[in-house]
């Protein structure tokens, strides 16, 4: 993954609230094409999701054919592979490890400050200093090295 794919995604998700509207498996689907026409997702790239519902029922159902057998923008097969996760392995999952980060960073914010703190304010600063150091030793504890 280069920078300017890191970029175009940081941009990308930065405009995406979670809503009522768009926490469905339409909205995910309409995600996952967005990333692929705004080249986030690339061909040959892999796209780990759970086995949440939104992920693979309702407009989700094909999703992995999509991906390997959909033209890109060049006309050849995009070959992007939908991994999906086992149930319950949160160990092989990133994100979660990445929320582990969040709740123990957010115990010691109490902690130091007496339990004195906005719940919201503290998350905020612990995920705004949430930096790529972290996001990649966390892909590469859950075994995927090459990221």
């Amino acid at each position: 993954m280069t920078c300017s794919n890191i970029s175009i995604y940081t941009t990308y998700l930065s405009s995406i609230e979670i809503g009522e509207d768009n926490h469905d498996s339409f909205a995910f689907r309409q995600f996952v094409e967005d990333a692929v026409v705004c080249g986030w997702l690339q061909p040959y790239d892999i796209l780990v999701c759970d086995n949440a519902a939104i992920h693979e029922k309702g407009y989700n159902c094909d999703l992995g054919h999509f991906l390997w057998e959909a033209p890109g923008l060049d006309d050849d097969p995009l070959n992007i592979l939908l991994l999906p996760l086992p149930t319950r392995s949160p160990k092989l999952n990133p994100i979660e490890l990445v929320w582990n980060t969040l709740v123990q960073r957010l115990r010691v914010m109490k902690r130091d400050s007496g339990g004195n703190h906005r719940c919201a304010r503290s998350a905020e600063f612990v995920l705004n200093n949430i930096d790529f150091a972290l996001v990649k030793r966390t892909y590469r504890h859950c075994g995927y090295e090459n990221f």
